[in-house]
């Protein structure tokens, strides 16, 4: 009769339980999005949080302390940004109609320049057909365009739990911490510390990158877009720094809609956004992100591309954030624990 090995019926129990936690937190995820949101945060202000303790500031106001440096930046970041913002909002919503009669006359010009020319039936109706169901899915994205941004804003007021979250998180560190502790076995205890401090680098090296990154993005897009003199600019600036934060196909996804506003205005214009945008990202690519991100994930292109698919599935947006230091992740605590229970048979 056929016995499984001690070690692989509990490698096996372990993976029927964290595959059960992840379909658990598939099918909450909704909810856990403020989570997220808020464990990043806590992630990315852990380290002013260690600073002010390492200058002999009780934990309790090292958190009070931050939370009222976090408080009073949100407020200078409102008071300067939010109502700009929303008069963007407000504006594209009310030129909308005039966007979409552009493009219904662009298409029309571009339907009477191919009629006249000489081609066979075949392909003309073919044509047709290709033209005709290109401007519909572009006026019906157009049309729900507005709608997806005040979607869009109704997210981003519901995670507005996320600092209520992390200050949470950041008070009580310690306490959590030694619960966490307390559920390890004292003699796996060295192997956990030093996994959690190889995952705690590849997580907070990549996010603390890529958050500066974004805003540099952010702000080089927006000034460009403001001295071409193209609406929206500090939303599509914005687009563009957020988008940012996606391997490979962030980039890309935001420059459209900044091209797209440039090519209402006209060809030239497109051509130059799509150049400064080429720029600011060889910029990036080949100058700043080296020196900041520095290979803090170190895995294969594939791989995050797999990851990226998977956590757009699962997650949509925020999935695409995440994919990657969870991937990063992942590989660490695979390398290690291969190392530690299966490298020496």
């Amino acid at each position: 009769m056929f016995k499984l090995k001690e070690k692989e019926l509990k490698t096996g129990i372990m993976l029927l339980a964290i595959g059960s936690i992840i379909y658990f937190l598939v099918k909450i995820r909704i909810v856990l999005l403020p989570f997220i949101a808020g464990i990043l945060l806590a992630y990315l202000l852990y380290p002013i949080l260690d600073f002010l303790k390492r200058k002999n500031v009780p934990g309790t106001w090292a958190v009070y302390i931050l939370a009222l440096i976090f408080l009073l930046l949100s407020l200078i970041f409102a008071f300067l940004l939010v109502p700009a913002f929303f008069n963007e909002v407000s504006g594209l919503s009310s030129t909308l109609p005039e966007y979409i009669q552009t493009i219904n006359d662009f298409i029309g010009r571009i339907n009477r320049e191919y009629r006249r020319a000489e081609m066979p039936s075949t392909v003309k109706e073919a044509l047709d057909r290709s033209l005709k169901k290109a401007e519909e899915q572009l006026i019906k994205f157009l049309e729900s365009f507005t709608d997806k941004i005040i979607n869009g804003i109704s997210s981003f007021f519901t995670l507005l739990l996320a600092p209520v979250i992390t200050y949470y998180i950041l008070k009580d560190l310690d306490r959590l911490k030694r619960g966490i502790i307390r559920l390890i076995p004292a003699s796996k205890r060295g192997l956990f510390y030093y996994l959690g401090s190889e995952i705690n680098e590849v997580i907070l090296g990549y996010f603390r990158g890529q958050v500066w990154l974004s805003v540099i993005v952010a702000i080089f897009s927006t000034i460009a877009l403001l001295i071409l003199k193209i609406p929206f600019n500090i939303i599509l600036g914005l687009i563009a720094g957020f988008s940012n934060m996606i391997p490979y196909v962030g980039p890309i996804l935001g420059s459209i809609p900044a091209i797209f506003l440039a090519l209402l205005r006209s060809p030239g214009k497109a051509l130059t956004v799509l150049v400064l945008f080429f720029l600011i990202q060889q910029l990036e690519n080949s100058f700043i992100s080296p020196r900041i991100i520095s290979k803090e994930v170190g895995i294969h292109p594939l791989v995050v591309i797999f990851s990226l698919l998977v956590g757009a599935e699962l997650l949509g947006f925020w999935g695409l954030l995440l994919a990657v230091p969870i991937a990063g992740s992942l590989k660490v605590t695979a390398r290690i624990l291969y190392r530690e229970f299966y490298a020496g048979e």
